[in-house]
């Protein structure tokens, strides 16, 4: 979703499926498959323990709209998933920083800061 950021900010990207830092998501079977709410909430608190910087996550799924333990498609044969629990506890966990609305790409996504 953020490919073009690094030419504005010099902000390292997290590829989360990758479990790696990139500039640029390869749409292969060579990542994780299936992720989840949970995996995004652990990843985010490594993050900022190793880094100690402010860790800000791209969700293209509106938590409003999730049905807990719904499997959704993503990208190249992905799925995402998140519990009640999960949402929950990523709800008490983050601050929504801003939302950019719906577009007529999957370039649509809520911004949220961990905390």
């Amino acid at each position: 979703m953020v490919e073009a950021l690094p030419y504005y900010v010099p902000n390292r990207i997290y590829l989360l499926r990758r479990h790696r830092f990139g500039n640029f998501v390869m749409f292969s079977r060579a990542g994780e498959l299936n992720t989840n709410l949970g995996e995004i909430l652990d990843e985010s608190r490594i993050l900022k323990e190793v880094t100690g910087a402010p860790v800000i996550v791209l969700l293209s799924h509106k938590l409003d709209e999730l049905v807990p333990d719904k499997s959704y498609a993503e990208g190249y044969n992905w799925t995402f998933k998140a519990s009640a629990e999960q949402i929950q506890e990523f709800k008490n966990k983050t601050k929504l920083l801003s939302r950019f609305g719906r577009a007529q790409t999957d370039e649509s996504y809520d911004v949220y800061l961990f905390d």
